[in-house]
């Protein structure tokens, strides 16, 4: 007989039946055993005693540290559980791993005798403590935070949406997490949409995308989102939207288009004058006009917005959700001018949003990624002037592109200079588009620091190792147009751009970036949108035709409802955003432009579906916004409109106030007033 029996194969597994092999979310484990070859004294009746413990062998044979003489240490029969420990006996935490020995038992005259094993072991990752998740969009719009009163959300239940939400997990070592989202009706009654695993190979966590929203899984009666995470060990965690009360409805745009007119009170308004400014951002401040009785005169807010999520996750990234946008900063520059004169310039600035939108922070303090700068050389503007003049940029669009683990940000923007007291219409014409890449994975170094900008559109630009941006001149798009595809007139200039990388037209690989810009005459009417691709993703130093012109006739005809004698005959404001699945999806203002004189109007915005070859398809939603009837009010409309489908905003509108009581020797856009609203509307 042998002086050592062999070792015996033992298992751990949880008591939780939804642990994964190999981790446990209960401190005492199940054991499993397979005892094999043991051998007893020929004569002698044996039975078999089982030692288990924490402790590392200790033994030169390479037996546990179990008394041979401790029968306390013993067990007979077989045991099939154990509590495990942590050190000093708190709970355990982590890899932990259970030694095993049996011996063989026999008494023989009087005496009783053991035979050891070898000593075997097993392991199992314990993790007591669940993970957390909190879910980011949608979650419903806060009007009030005293009262608690929300703003319903209106979701497009034909097309698949983003459930958007954050974790954590404080497993050692890391544990992959299986994310399920449930759409759930006031009622509790919840169908399970298809989950995500997170493999913990990635250190960072993606939105869920609701693949089920489009089948049996929806119920049209949905109206919030309920969330879990469940880890490897079992433990789970979940979170709500608005602790589970109702924040959204479902509509169907084949049946009828989603409608919101958005008020005070009835929309929240993010980012306004103080004390509801863009945090880190207050708008510039309301000057003196010069004529008695000097009434106050603004040009303040926050417009022409081109919202964007962030999709390469990061360190300040975590889920890949995070938000950007980039808004027009109107400010009245020449402020302490003696001659008393007061010019309208834009600059560009940029926030961002850790919490889909429900809150935003402008990036650096409100520092200007393309500022409004003063020059004394005239800026290349006609009839050979040389004086002081100031550049503008407005109605900036970007667009990420994320190739394995980099991130490329374009962008677009309508660059002009202006003498002192005059205004855009006058000069745009002698501006340019400027286009923009970024390698650098942020778009916080999209634009320059103030002091470095041109001083005109064929001046040098402040490109460095990451950044190149280039002039795009009106005429390099009027001589892209093929003659079958000419405006019904001329391209005075090019305006109100959009920009997104997708796959390259039929016959080319890869990615192109895609252009979507306004020819506008010389009343500012549009004459059509276009669309043209580049193929040179590195530096988008040449443009091509694809598409257009398509225009506001183009429109499904719900698509705005005219006022008698401002009947829409132009576009603009165009942003489009693409959906998970790629499906991509157009928001566009249709607008009156008078020949002449008189005020023009913007018509809200319709969100319809996009396609970069014949353009707009079908109405999906149509949002507006409405404040007031006389003195300070929309009497020309709101004015354009952006959406991203990570966003809990829904579309973003934005509310321009004039003041129409402004009469002459004033002028009512003296008084502009900028401000930013969600509608709530996710096409």
């Amino acid at each position: 007989m042998a002086d050592q029996e062999p070792a015996p194969t033992i298992g751990l597994s949880s008591q939780d039946p939804n642990s994964a092999s190999g981790f446990t979310d209960t401190a005492t484990v199940n054991v499993s055993w397979s005892v094999t070859g043991w051998t007893c004294p020929s004569g002698q009746t044996c039975h078999l005693e089982y030692c288990l413990t924490q402790d590392a062998p200790q033994q030169s044979g390479g037996q546990l540290d179990c008394s041979q003489t401790n029968q306390n240490q013993w067990q007979h029969p077989l045991p099939t559980t154990f509590p495990l420990q942590g050190p000093g006996g708190t709970s355990p935490n982590g890899s932990t791993t259970l030694y095993a020995e049996y011996r063989v038992f026999y008494s023989s005259g009087g005496n009783n005798y053991f035979i050891p094993s070898a000593s075997t072991s097993a392991s199992i990752i314990v993790n007591l403590v669940g993970p957390s998740i909190t879910l980011n969009s949608p979650v419903g719009l806060v009007l009030d935070a005293n009262t608690g009163t929300t703003q319903t959300q209106l979701i497009n239940e034909t097309s698949p949406q983003w459930i958007t939400y954050s974790d954590s997990t404080s497993s050692n070592p890391p544990e992959s997490l299986t994310v399920t989202g449930y759409g759930c009706t006031t009622g509790a009654l919840c169908g399970s949409y298809p989950s995500v695993t997170i493999s913990p190979d990635s250190p960072y966590l993606h939105s869920l995308y609701v693949l089920g929203w489009q089948g049996s899984d929806r119920d049209t009666n949905d109206s919030f989102i309920y969330v879990t995470a469940q880890d490897q060990a079992g433990n789970q965690g979940s979170g709500y939207s608005q602790n589970g009360q109702a924040v959204f409805s479902l509509f169907d745009p084949s049946v009828s288009a989603a409608s919101v007119t958005c008020a005070p009170s009835v929309c929240v308004d993010f980012a306004d004058q103080p004390p509801n400014e863009m945090m880190d951002d207050s708008p510039s401040s309301f000057e003196y006009a010069c004529q008695s009785p000097n009434p106050k005169i603004y040009f303040s807010g926050y417009a022409d917005p081109s919202m964007r999520a962030d999709p390469l996750p990061t360190s300040t990234n975590l889920w890949g959700t995070n938000l950007w946008m980039l808004y027009s900063y109107p400010k009245y520059q020449d402020i302490a001018s003696p001659d008393c004169t007061h010019t309208g310039v834009v600059e560009v600035h940029l926030a961002e949003s850790t919490t889909a939108g429900t809150t935003w922070d402008a990036w650096s303090s409100g520092t200007p990624i393309w500022p409004s700068e003063t020059f004394l050389n005239g800026c290349s503007l006609p009839n050979n002037y040389s004086g002081t003049c100031y550049s503008s940029h407005e109605v900036a669009n970007f667009w990420p592109y994320v190739n394995g683990n980099s991130e490329t940000w374009y962008a677009v923007h309508l660059m002009y200079f202006l003498e002192p007291n005059t205004t855009a219409n006058s000069y745009v014409q002698y501006g340019c588009l400027v286009t923009t890449v970024a390698t650098s994975g942020s778009p916080t170094t999209l634009g320059w620091s103030k002091g470095n900008g041109p001083s005109s559109c064929g001046g040098t630009f402040p490109n460095t190792s990451s950044t190149t941006s280039a002039t795009l001149p009106f005429t390099t798009l009027d001589a892209a147009v093929p003659a079958n595809h000419q405006p019904q007139g001329t391209c005075v200039s090019w305006g109100e751009p959009a920009i997104m990388v997708a796959a390259a037209p039929a016959g080319n690989s890869g990615n192109a970036a895609y252009l979507a810009v306004s020819c506008f005459s010389n009343t500012f009417t549009s004459l059509g949108y276009y669309v043209f691709y580049s193929l040179d993703l590195s530096g988008l130093s040449s443009w091509t035709y694809y598409s257009g012109p398509f225009y506001y006739t183009d429109l499904p005809a719900s698509s705005y409802t005219n006022q008698q004698g401002q009947e829409a005959n132009s576009l603009t404001e165009f942003d489009w955003a693409a959906r998970p699945d790629g499906s991509i999806l157009a928001v566009v203002t249709p607008s009156y432009v008078p020949a002449g004189s008189g005020m023009g109007f913007q018509y809200g915005c319709a969100a319809v579906g996009f396609d970069l070859l014949n353009g707009f398809g079908g109405l999906i939603a149509t949002v507006n916004d409405t404040d007031g009837s006389s003195g300070i009010w929309e009497e020309l409309g709101s004015n354009g409109c952006t959406y991203d489908p990570m966003s809990n905003t829904g579309i973003v509108i934005v509310r321009h106030l004039i003041n129409s009581g402004l009469t002459s020797p004033f002028n009512p856009l003296e008084y502009q007033l900028y401000s930013l609203i969600d509608t709530g509307v996710l096409p």
